[in-house]
Order: structure tokens, then C-alpha cells, then sequence
């Protein structure tokens, strides 16, 4: 069977053997305490630097990388039609948009 295989590989910690005679339940207790001790403190650290507030510096950043996503979805959603309108084929209007999807991925990579 391969249940078996599992416990001769050396880098599984499964074993069929009992616990060591030190784990008892007062230090598996205490050993549980300290994790969950240790991972509170590290969830109120995490939640209160998710309140603080953006520095000012950001909202320029923030603000150009907002337009230049609109801006690339208008452009991308409108190149198929004007491109029509100008008497494409489906296949150019096709290698269009894969082009200017390349030249996005090549340019701002972001």
C-alpha cells in the first residue's frame, strides 16, 4: 500500500511511534498558549497599521495610476471600433489590439 511509503520518507515528520514521555497536556498546553499569544500580538500589530492613514506623498502616484487605467481601458474597448469604422478587417483589428495589448505589457510592465 502506499500509506507505508509515506512514513519511510525522511523528510515526513509522520511517525507511528507514541509521543515523547515529556509531552505532557500542561506542556502541549503551554506551547499552544505561547503561539496563540504570539499570534495575537502579531494580528494587533497587523490591523492597527491597516488603519493608519496613506502618507500624503501617495496620492499623486495613486491618482496618475488611476487615469492611466481608465485611459487604457477607453483606448482598448474603443480600438476595435474605430478601427471598423476606418475599414479594417477582423484580423487586423485582431493583431491591433494584441499589438497594443504587447506594447502595454513591453512599456509599462507595472
Amino acid at each position: 500500500g502506499g500509506g507505508g511509503a509515506l512514513l519511510k520518507r525522511p523528510w515526513c515528520r509522520l511517525s507511528a511511534s507514541a509521543p515523547p514521555a515529556n509531552a505532557t497536556p500542561e506542556r502541549l498546553g503551554a506551547r499552544l498558549g505561547a503561539a496563540a499569544r504570539s499570534r495575537s500580538a502579531f494580528m494587533a500589530a497587523r490591523s492597527s497599521a491597516a488603519t493608519e492613514p496613506l502618507p500624503p506623498t501617495l496620492l499623486p502616484i495613486t491618482f496618475s495610476v488611476f487615469a492611466q487605467m481608465i485611459g487604457e481601458g477607453i483606448a482598448i474597448s474603443s480600438l476595435p471600433l474605430h478601427m471598423t469604422l476606418l475599414g479594417a478587417s477582423p484580423l487586423e483589428v485582431g493583431l491591433a489590439t494584441s499589438c497594443f495589448s504587447v506594447a502595454q505589457m513591453v512599456c509599462c510592465p507595472a
